[in-house]
């Protein structure tokens, strides 16, 4: 009636684990692609001395694989080294503790994106991917670390003031106390401290000791206005669900859903780091992209000219395209592009048709190009003016480059072919990101510090990437330009 049921049945020989894991499983991926690729750059980390470490083989495939499949935490890692027949077989029934799970991720793996390189590489061999378009964008991660402890530069400036005031007080009553004593005593030493005066000095001691720190803290700010107490290089971000907690932007360069490149940064804004993504791709491949594709949030004219310099096809609105669109705008008869640039006079005429004075020509200190400032001369008499500007004059910057690099834009935008492939970055890097955040879990980051947050950035992108790997010999995608 039942099948022969008994656990204390004793094998012959003994079992093989491989074949306890299925053929398809992407642990045998994970498993033949960390065996092919260079780790050199990991193993000069170590040290030949002292006791026999883990092989770092070994500890990637498990870490590559716990990435994969949602799991990070050291502890649980370890645990599933006891329990899980996949978690077995990739060490090779081997049992490293969570420390050393936890130090190997933490110390040994600086050089992380030498191997994410070669797997990106076995990627573009395998033709999953390209280097010719890269569509970028960035998302923020939550850091390991308290948003009720956090240090500001304002509060820290305050702080200091009041410290400042409390040490200059204490020591205008000591001067008052020896002035005092000199002329009850004379040149007599007199009886020992009061009691009051030693209180005093142990305050002025603790006092200092605080001044002291608040001013390491305000050398390591520099430029920032806040950071957190537990980890020193996280910043408050305005996160997904519109919420402020201290975290780090990732940037994700990707072709084909395959992620190219990473970086992070603990910069909220998107306007500064598209230079490092594209440095990185030509560091790392020793070429450049041929297009890049980007949000509004990269449109700035220091991005624009960059690209135009690296001879780059950039197809990247800039910040006021989408206000520029609105009806709001459009509808309003005194809006920045109703102010026309009259070539044969080389002045700018307002919507009522009067010229503006040149008032001045500068350069920008950022892109060093030329500004040319204007203002009204008929504001005051002018029946438009309420509705026109607040101020007694209406002023105009016209940077001749820029405008004419935001003309091309918009004739770009205009254009069908362009609009698909900008519409594209949805279904590229927005969903990359979907993936690593929802499906494999990566919310939060478990390490603390932005060299050791970099690491961890590094596996999830290299779990990402060996996912559509095992995905592309299951089903062959389309790999794009």
């Amino acid at each position: 009636m039942f099948k022969e049921y008994n656990q204390n049945q004793i094998f012959l020989l003994p079992p093989d684990i491989s074949k306890m894991v299925a053929e398809e499983h992407i642990a045998r991926l994970i498993n033949d692609i960390v065996d092919t690729i260079d780790i050199s750059p990991i193993i000069k980390c170590y040290c030949p001395y002292g006791q026999r470490a883990f092989h770092p083989r070994m500890l990637l495939k498990v870490l590559f694989y716990a990435y994969a499949t949602g799991t990070r935490s050291s502890r649980k890692i370890a645990k599933k080294l006891e329990e899980d027949i996949v978690y077995m077989w990739l060490s090779g029934m081997q049992r490293p503790d969570f420390r050393t799970i936890a130090l190997f991720r933490s110390r040994q793996l600086k050089e992380i994106k030498a191997v994410f390189v070669e797997i990106v590489n076995l990627c573009v061999e395998m033709g999953i991917t390209k280097i010719g378009r890269v569509y970028i964008d960035g998302t923020k991660i939550e850091a390991n670390a308290s948003g009720h402890k956090m240090i500001y530069l304002k509060s820290l400036k305050r702080r200091e003031e009041r410290i400042e005031k409390e040490i200059q007080k204490i020591l205008n009553e000591a001067c008052e106390i020896d002035n005092q004593e000199d002329k009850r005593y004379g040149t007599k030493r007199g009886d020992e401290l009061p009691s009051i005066l030693r209180r005093r000095e142990h305050r002025f001691k603790k006092l200092k000791e605080a001044a002291e720190r608040i001013r390491e803290q305000k050398e390591y700010l520099k430029q920032r206005s806040n950071c957190s107490k537990t980890d020193k290089d996280a910043n408050l971000m305005r996160m997904k669900r519109d919420y402020i907690y201290p975290g780090y932007n990732v940037q994700l360069s990707t072709n084909n859903q395959v992620i190219i490149h990473y970086g992070v940064s603990n910069q909220c804004n998107d306007t500064a780091l598209l230079k490092p993504q594209i440095e990185g791709i030509k560091e790392a491949y020793k070429q450049k992209p041929k297009e890049v594709i980007g949000d509004s949030g990269y449109g700035t004219e220091e991005n624009l000219r960059y690209l135009e310099k690296e001879k780059i096809e950039g197809i990247i609105p800039y910040q006021a395209l989408k206000r520029e669109k609105s009806r709001a705008y459009q509808n309003n008869p005194y809006s920045r592009d109703k102010f026309i640039y009259d070539r044969k006079t080389k002045r700018i005429r307002c919507p009522q048709g009067y010229l503006m004075r040149l008032e001045s020509i500068q350069r920008d200190k950022k892109t060093k190009a030329i500004i040319k400032k204007f203002k009204g001369r008929r504001c005051k008499s002018c029946s438009g003016a309420i509705f026109c500007t607040s101020a007694y004059q209406r002023g105009y910057e016209y940077k001749p480059w820029w405008e004419k690099t935001k003309e091309k834009i918009r004739y770009k935008m205009s254009l069908e072919k362009v609009k698909r492939i900008y519409n594209q970055r949805k279904m590229e890097v927005e969903a990359v990101i979907g993936n690593i955040k929802h499906n494999l879990g990566f919310k939060k980051f478990l390490l603390r510090g932005i060299e050791k947050v970099d690491i961890e950035a590094g596996l999830i992108s290299i779990a990402h990437n060996l996912i559509k790997i095992f995905r592309f010999r299951q089903k062959p995608m389309y790999c794009g330009p």
